[in-house]
């Protein structure tokens, strides 16, 4: 027979074999850790081979200028001695960007401020102008204004300006040259809209 001692043995014996198994049987399951699936290196997609370009080659715009009207226009619209031949400031304009090849202008012509001197002239005229009053004014004599007449070549171009709505000096003062020239118009013209035509544009001006 076994004894109390031994009994009692058996009994530890058995109950910490319980209690492993009971240990054992309520511990977590490991859990697999999932293999990720190999990512593939993003790629750069080629870059389409630039295509050589021959740049463009800048275009030359010219554009011709507007004609002055007919003098039955131009007398339908009280400017003054229609009959005389009119250029435009736009015409004036090309002419003066006319270049030789030394640089200088390419049209050779006269330019003459019809306007009083001191409300005309010295407060801004037309680039390379010469003044020329129609009206006398001190020291500006009828004889000086004859005499400066008399002195515009023949063979150039003389284009006279005024600042009047209806070219009333610079007309005036034309018919003054052609009487001069026993009635020779050839080689003299009007700037029609004169000095006022001129800055409506915005075309450049000087006082020197």
């Amino acid at each position: 027979m076994l004894t109390l001692h031994q009994s009692r043995r058996i009994v530890v014996c058995i109950s910490l074999v319980l209690i492993v198994l009971l240990v054992i049987s309520c511990a977590p399951a490991a859990t697999p850790t999932p293999t990720l699936p190999p990512t593939a290196a993003p790629t750069t997609p080629a870059l389409p081979a630039a295509t050589p370009t021959t740049p463009a080659l800048p275009t030359t715009e010219t554009t011709t200028p507007p004609t002055p009207p007919s003098a039955e226009e131009l007398a339908k619209q009280g400017f003054a001695l229609p009959e005389l031949p009119r250029i435009t400031c736009e015409q004036l304009r090309q002419m003066m960007s006319v270049k030789d090849p030394e640089g200088d202008r390419g049209v050779d012509f006269v330019l003459v401020d019809a306007r009083s001197v001191e409300w005309g002239y010295n407060m801004g005229h037309l680039p390379g102008a010469i003044s020329i009053p129609n009206q006398p004014e001190p020291p500006y004599t009828e004889e000086w204004i004859t005499m400066q007449l008399e002195g515009l070549p023949t063979d150039r171009l003389i284009i006279f300006y005024c600042c009047d709505a209806g070219d009333e000096e610079s007309a005036s003062l034309a018919e003054k040259l052609i009487q001069l020239r026993a009635g020779d118009t050839e080689n003299i013209k009007v700037l029609w809209k004169g000095f006022s035509g001129w800055l409506q544009l915005g075309y450049p001006t000087s006082t020197e």
